[in-house]
């Protein structure tokens, strides 16, 4: 059930957020951190169910596992598409590490890092920072 659970998370409410980042370019990666950081800035923010299973299941369940990091890949894949198109159109000629991937990959990084600490009480502002720092890392214009 718990995996079945994970399953529905994974294509419902992650489907949505991930379709308006991938292929928008520096603006949808942008935007993306915006409605994130707004989200889990509402008091008592809800915990992102990927992250506790990430934490708490996936050392010990095979198959949590596999779901866990299938959904981390998503979201990288989401990333990379967002700046594949960003390349083309221009909008990230500033990329600060050569390889989209990895760019890719540490905006993945900074998105459960973000989770983990809204869920533990970091202000807004922190968050925002926390973003910012990530953000300009991978060539992307800061949030205002």
């Amino acid at each position: 059930l718990y995996r079945k659970a994970l399953d529905r998370y994974s294509r419902v409410p992650v489907t949505h957020l991930l379709g308006r980042l991938e292929g928008g370019g520096a603006q949808a990666v942008r935007n993306f951190f915006e409605r994130l950081i707004a989200y889990q800035s509402r008091p008592q923010p809800p915990a992102c169910f990927m992250v506790a299973a990430a934490i708490e299941l996936a050392p010990r369940d095979h198959g949590v596992r596999l779901r866990v990091n299938e959904h981390f890949r998503r979201l990288e894949a989401a990333f990379f598409a967002a700046f594949a198109d960003g390349k083309s159109d221009g909008a990230l000629s500033g990329l600060s590490l050569t390889d989209p991937r990895a760019a890719a990959r540490l905006l993945t990084s900074a998105t459960l890092g973000l989770l983990v600490s809204a869920r533990g009480g970091m202000p807004p502002g922190t968050l925002s920072q926390m973003a910012n720092a990530a953000l300009l890392g991978a060539g992307v214009r800061i949030l205002d």
